[in-house]
């Protein structure tokens, strides 16, 4: 099985666009120009469905605080 990676909405739509697999695609592109001219179809996920979010930085990083004040956020806006 071969894997391929992409880091942008516009390479996600392409590959699978050209057959290269599927993809979870957020909200957000749901009616953009990004779909415009492709051959891609969207599905809803049911109201069950959900992910989950983890955050990781560098030990000894300068920004500890910046990052737990993004996680509380993350937590208590659900």
């Amino acid at each position: 099985m071969q894997r391929f990676a992409a880091s942008s909405l516009l390479t996600l739509i392409e590959m699978v666009d050209a057959d290269l697999g599927i993809t979870f695609l957020p909200e957000m592109a749901r009616g953009s120009a990004l779909l415009s001219n492709t051959r891609v179809k969207l599905y809803d996920l049911s109201e069950l469905s959900y992910r989950q979010i983890g955050l990781a930085w560098r030990k000894g990083s300068d920004r500890v605080e910046e990052f737990n004040l993004l996680g509380t956020f993350l937590q208590e806006n659900r």
